[in-house]
């Protein structure tokens, strides 16, 4: 009986933890979808370009480590409704994108597209004035 524990305890333990550590994934990767869902509530956005409407184009992630998702979201909105999306995504990188496996890199990497995004709205409002 001692045999059969020393031959088939780690495995066992491996087995535990890998099943622990796929449900918390999957309860990770439900919560976040969930939470990706309010993403827009209350903004004006469109799937179709319209005219007075911005491009976004935004990337969020969210998972724990290898179990990882990456959405991107392209929709065409009012410059201040786009500006409030782009905060939002932007926070829901910083929140659900930390247990991603790019955790050191995510945060920056949302700052940056944040930034470009922005940029582009006021590109596209200069051409409007043109």
């Amino acid at each position: 009986m001692a045999d059969l524990i020393q031959i088939f305890g780690p495995v066992l333990l491996i087995f535990a933890a890998l099943l622990l550590f796929a449900l918390l994934g999957w309860g990770i990767s439900r919560r976040a979808e969930q939470a990706s869902e309010r993403l827009f509530e209350g903004i004006e956005a469109y799937a179709h370009p319209q005219p007075g409407l911005v491009e976004i184009v935004f990337h969020t992630y969210s998972g724990l480590l290898i179990f990882v998702t990456q959405r991107e979201h392209r929709f065409w909105a009012p410059p201040d409704e786009a500006r409030r999306a782009l905060s939002r995504m932007h926070s829901y990188n910083c929140t659900w994108g930390l247990l991603a496996y790019g955790a050191m890199v995510i945060p920056l990497l949302s700052l940056c597209n944040c930034w470009t995004q922005k940029r582009r709205i006021k590109r596209q409002m200069a051409q409007w004035q043109m």
